[in-house]
């Protein structure tokens, strides 16, 4: 990409009513994010080291060196936006404004650097009220509509969650600050959604709804993923803690989801309470609640990820036990 192409590319960012971030246009250097899972993996950078060097320029040096390039035939495709703009309009404001590429690559360096310190705005308020992907829904309030918006743009793009339109955001914030205690609060922004519980707002990959009727076997492996719940069931072997490894020797421990109505008894003195309490004291909000995988031996609830292990079912001192964690993805 040279000086033109981030003139064009800027007026189309205006044009589409993108914000300061669309407006900084094309940076010198970009990184990317490898998608890999391989810690420290990075995918190369992008360097654009030519965006203030003219079209013309270049052809110049091409022809001087007696260089040979292709063109492809779609640039002349005025249907095309960008094309259009090449061909119909930036020949005419060249006629008023000869300048013009170097001023419109200015501006973008502008709106860069005003993005940049947004950035950093966002970030320091981030420290003060996320964790994670968890927002602490009065402090988004006291930061107000504009700063909300801000922070809430900039952790969409950690997410790696593409921005929604102003509206949409707008519509995100009113729900999450402004509606009922009680409410259940869900905006969905594309590939994620916001939703809201207990005074925090969780900023989640789009869930797909719970599966009916799930039972799965567990092999005994120390993973079993389950990708429609969203996690990983962990099992790690334990001295005398968790559940009793042989009162389940021999016998078949199945996975399976709340179907309502069910009760859990933690302490040997304590009384049998329906899980449903059990987990609404625990905070746990509602879309955690409904795909929390729970551990049947045979038709017994003996484990309850977060909770614990049903009363007779626990390992004791000298006994082998196995600890059972559930791990969703952020």
């Amino acid at each position: 990409q040279h000086l033109d192409d981030q003139a064009e590319t800027l007026l189309l960012q205006l044009l589409r009513g993108a914000g300061v971030k669309g407006g900084a246009a094309m940076p010198l250097l970009r990184k990317q994010d490898s998608g890999s899972k391989a810690k420290g993996a990075r995918a190369p950078a992008i360097l654009r080291p030519m965006l203030a060097i003219s079209r013309r320029q270049i052809e110049a040096y091409a022809k001087a060196n007696k260089l040979k390039w292709v063109e492809d035939e779609s640039n002349l495709d005025t249907r095309r936006d960008r094309n259009f703009l090449r061909h119909k309009v930036l020949p005419v404001i060249g006629k008023a404004f000869p300048g013009y590429r170097a001023t419109l690559a200015r501006a973008a360096g502008h709106l860069a650097e005003a993005d940049e310190v947004l950035s950093q705005l966002a970030r320091a308020d981030a420290q003060q009220i996320t964790l994670g992907n968890k927002l602490a829904v009065a402090g988004l309030k006291a930061l107000g509509p504009t700063r909300a918006k801000n922070l809430l743009r900039w952790l969409l793009l950690q997410y790696g969650a593409a921005l929604p339109e102003a509206d949409r955001l707008e519509e995100a914030l009113r729900q999450l600050v402004h509606a009922r205690d009680d409410a259940a609060v869900r905006v969905v922004l594309g590939t994620h959604e916001l939703r809201r519980y207990a005074g925090v707002a969780y900023l989640l990959p789009l869930l797909a709804d719970p599966p009916s009727g799930l039972e799965r076997k567990w092999d005994g492996k120390r993973a079993c993923a389950l990708p429609e719940l969203g996690g990983v069931l962990r099992f790690a072997r334990t001295g005398g803690a968790g559940l009793k490894q042989g009162l389940i020797r021999n016998k078949d421990v199945f996975i399976r989801l709340r179907q309502g109505g069910e009760k859990l008894r933690l302490l040997a003195t304590g009384s049998t309470r329906s899980l449903k309490n059990l987990l609404q004291e625990a905070r746990m909000p509602p879309w955690e609640r409904e795909r929390l995988p729970l551990l049947y031996c045979g038709d017994t609830l003996v484990v309850v990820p977060g909770l614990g292990v049903a009363s007779g079912w626990q390992a004791g001192a000298g006994d082998v036990g196995w600890t059972i964690t559930w791990q969703r993805r952020e």
